[in-house]
């Protein structure tokens, strides 16, 4: 069998440069971890930016709703009006001019809409 006999001096080198790389792997994982935290640190701002959008698409979103609902409203107000009998030639006229206007603005805010859902 292969035996190592190292004298005292050999043997106490070969423990120092056992000890400074414990010490450079300890300095590595500390410098790995510093790292990491800050990264941590820069996804919960990133986290907030995206929190933050989020709030803001779903507030613009409710927007863009709540403005289908009025739109279809006072569409179906115009229809109920026109129904009654109790508007004029020329009020029918512009009431059908109205609920135009008001349907194309309905299809701007439904393709809004649709935009913003795919986002």
């Amino acid at each position: 069998m292969y035996e190592l006999k190292m004298n005292v001096a050999d043997r106490d080198n070969y423990l120092n440069q056992i000890e400074q790389q414990i010490k450079m792997k300890r300095q590595l994982l500390l410098e790995k971890r510093k790292y990491l935290e800050e990264n941590v640190k820069e996804n919960n701002f990133l986290e907030n930016v995206r929190s933050d959008y989020k709030k803001y698409h779903d507030f613009i979103l409710k927007q863009k709703e709540d403005q289908v609902k009025s739109m279809q409203f006072l569409n179906q107000y115009i229809d109920d009006m026109m129904v009654s009998g109790k508007l004029t030639e020329h009020d029918i006229v512009n009431s059908k001019r109205e609920k135009q206007e008001i349907m194309s603005e309905l299809d701007k805010i439904k393709k809004d809409l649709d935009g913003l859902m795919k986002n």
